[in-house]
């Protein structure tokens, strides 16, 4: 849905930058509910694309082929539609809701925009629980949209920068977030639960250690 993925300060970001890029396009992969006059305006565009159906993987692909940014101002992570933009080699723009910036590093593999994490999603360790308040997401959030488009033009303005952080997210996904490391870490989990020693296979380092050196026209969001 457009709302629980923050579509709606995307759609006000791109109302925002369309008028600093003009060639700025927008794909966005959501079903619509009734929206405002002023939404349905910025919808109405020749540059905005909805895609308001299930699709397959390669097209899927051909999204993310075809994008130069891919946003995710969620209330939380959604770790198959982060990890299968990052594996494309895109620069992604997430917020800080809960879980995000486990693989996310702010200015190396992606950037972060404040001001989800304690008001939408948040870790309650008094009581051991994640705790989540999603009606922010039904309008926008002023500090999310400045975020948004403060990071878009960013990348926007600096193709080397850019290029530089989907470099990272697709190493980042290719020597890091493996099968093999989600499957060791799941089995130290149950070994821990069940009171079993823990024998964890020797993995890469949790992050890498270098930087690879490596105007967009699309920016893309599953919504």
């Amino acid at each position: 849905c457009v709302g629980l993925r923050g579509g709606f300060d995307i759609l006000e970001a791109f109302r925002i930058l369309k008028q600093r890029y003009p060639r700025l396009r927008l794909t966005l992969r959501t079903t619509l509910p009734k929206l405002a006059r002023h939404y349905q305006q910025i919808l109405a565009s020749d540059d905005v694309q909805i895609i308001d159906r299930v699709v397959t993987d390669e097209e899927m692909t051909q999204l993310h082929q075809n994008a130069d940014i891919y946003l995710l101002p969620a209330g939380r992570i959604h770790i198959v539609s982060l990890l299968g933009a990052m594996a494309h080699g895109l620069p992604v723009v997430v917020s800080d809701g809960w879980g995000f910036e486990e693989y996310v590093d702010d200015g190396r593999n992606g950037l972060v925009v404040r001001g989800r994490y304690g008001v939408t999603s948040w870790a309650d360790h008094e009581d051991g629980v994640l705790r989540e308040d999603y009606h922010t997401l039904h309008s926008p959030v002023p500090e999310i949209v400045a975020g948004l488009v403060e990071a878009i033009e960013r990348l926007i303005e600096d193709p080397e920068y850019r290029h530089r952080l989907g470099d990272n997210a697709r190493k980042d996904v290719e020597r890091l977030y493996t099968l093999e490391r989600w499957n060791a870490a799941l089995k130290e989990a149950f070994d821990r639960a069940t009171g079993k020693p823990a024998e964890v296979p020797a993995l890469p380092n949790a992050a890498p250690s270098e930087v690879l050196e490596a105007t967009p026209e699309l920016v893309t969001s599953d919504t």
